[in-house]
């Protein structure tokens, strides 16, 4: 109703006439139509193509109604429904963007980055059974977009993020039946990265080429960051396995400076080596890795939440750009300060508990929510 009334006021002035004008054309008092731009009420639906036909635009225009969203748009609403989540009841929050989605079923990008909010959000949910049937919500959507959606990229987008509700839900067969045979090493070519760059090159585009260059180095490394975190998991019972992987991963997060550039990937491989130092009982070497989290949970939080270039990565925010979200954040500030904190609450860690260096380390993330 506020775009409508607001709508109709421009269209109107814009035009030179007065509510008494536009009253006497469409046939009403000018009460009614002072009701319309003070947004109190709306005309009768047989109204519209008139008052369309008589400022000479769409119905569509004339309400205020969009199909799809320009990537700006998207991006504000995702913002703003983030904020929304870390500040008002979550059932409530949910209904205002389930309404959007309706609104706007056609605009694939954005069904997306619903899912992605809704996974970002309903992940802490306590409620079990209120998770499953938001997921069950999220796989139906991304069903739709799947059977309609024409941008290859996209659908690629909503087959991991299907991966990721199925992951989640218990379903581990389902992600290997929809990743497996994709993602198997015999098929994935990185040659072809390669190509495209000496074809940038070929063509006379050396600033492309160099940023596609950076863009595919710093997504493997951030790939690397999260291999190793499950490789730990994997070994927990070859200590010289583990040993030789974080040494291995420790060189190349000094040499890149990742705790700068991306302190967030550092962050969780931190904690994953955590883990398994709590699980082989090594509880020294445990509050080394967990005091290394609180440093980049520090480094993370120390501004605003985007992601960064660096002195050596100075070509990758053309590629932040091109983010739906842009180099922002998929969860607001305060979501995930109260992420951080959650997860030292894991029951491995309660070995930890007395010592004082863990509480140390839980008060230094407890201030981070001031």
């Amino acid at each position: 109703m506020f775009l409508f009334s607001q709508n109709l006021a421009e269209l109107r002035k814009k035009r030179g006439v007065t509510q008494d004008e536009l009253a006497e054309f469409i046939g009403v008092t000018k009460a009614s139509v002072s009701k319309w731009e003070n947004g109190q009420s709306m005309p009768d639906i047989q109204l519209l193509p008139l008052l369309a036909s008589y400022f000479n635009v769409t119905i569509d225009e004339l309400v205020g109604y969009q199909a799809q969203l320009s990537k700006e748009q998207i991006r504000a609403a995702y913002q703003s429904f983030s904020a929304a989540f870390a500040e008002r009841p979550f059932d409530e929050v949910m209904e205002e963007s389930r309404k959007m989605v309706k609104k706007y079923y056609s605009c694939y990008p954005f069904l997306v980055q619903i899912c992605v909010l809704w996974l970002n959000h309903s992940i802490e949910l306590t409620d079990k059974e209120k998770q499953l049937a938001i997921w069950e919500e999220m796989k139906r959507l991304c069903r739709h977009i799947s059977a309609n959606c024409r941008d290859e990229g996209l659908c690629n987008n909503v087959r991991s993020l299907q991966a990721m509700i199925d992951l989640q839900s218990g379903k581990p067969q389902e992600v290997i039946e929809s990743l497996e045979e994709i993602l198997s090493p015999i098929h994935c070519s990185f040659q072809d990265e390669s190509l495209l760059t000496q074809a940038y090159q070929m063509t006379g585009q050396k600033e492309r080429a160099e940023q596609y260059t950076q863009m595919m180095m710093y997504l493997h490394l951030l790939s690397l960051l999260s291999l190793t975190g499950q490789y730990l998991c994997l070994h927990t019972t070859e200590p010289e396995k583990c040993t030789e992987a974080i040494r291995r991963t420790d060189a190349l997060v000094e040499t890149y400076q990742l705790k700068k550039l991306n302190p967030n990937a550092v962050s969780n491989y931190e904690f994953q080596a955590a883990l398994m130092y709590c699980i082989r009982q090594q509880p020294e070497q445990a509050l080394a890795r967990l005091s290394e989290f609180a440093d980049c949970c520090m480094e993370l939080l120390d501004g605003p939440l985007s992601l960064r270039e660096d002195a050596f990565f100075d070509r990758i925010s053309v590629w932040f750009e091109e983010l739906l979200l842009g180099n922002q954040a998929p969860r607001d500030r305060r979501k995930v300060v109260e992420s951080i904190f959650a997860s030292l609450e894991h029951p491995l860690f309660a070995s930890l508990a007395p010592d004082p260096r863990f509480v140390q380390i839980k008060n230094r993330i407890y201030r981070l929510k001031d």
